[in-house]
């Protein structure tokens, strides 16, 4: 369980568009044979690991730009990729 939060979040790190991947993985631990306090604490670490790491983005990203946002580069990547 341990090593599934660690790659989400490393794949959390690279692409924000693994904001799916945690929705994915608690649908698969809630059908997997584990007992209910093991789902919903790995549920709730998952979350907390997202969570801590978006509040993280988004104060790293107030300090430099001087305004609140999450991604800093989403904006132009995007952009970018659609040209």
């Amino acid at each position: 369980m341990a090593a599934h939060l660690l790659v989400l979040l490393l794949a959390y790190t690279v692409r924000y568009h693994a904001l799916i991947y945690p929705v994915i993985s608690i649908t698969v631990i809630v059908f997997c044979p584990f007992s209910l306090r093991v789902k919903i604490a790995s549920g709730m670490i998952m979350a907390g690991m997202i969570g801590g790491f978006m509040i993280y983005t988004t104060t790293v990203n107030q300090q430099v730009m001087g305004t609140r946002q999450f991604s800093a580069f989403s904006g132009w990547q995007m952009a970018s990729n659609a040209v």
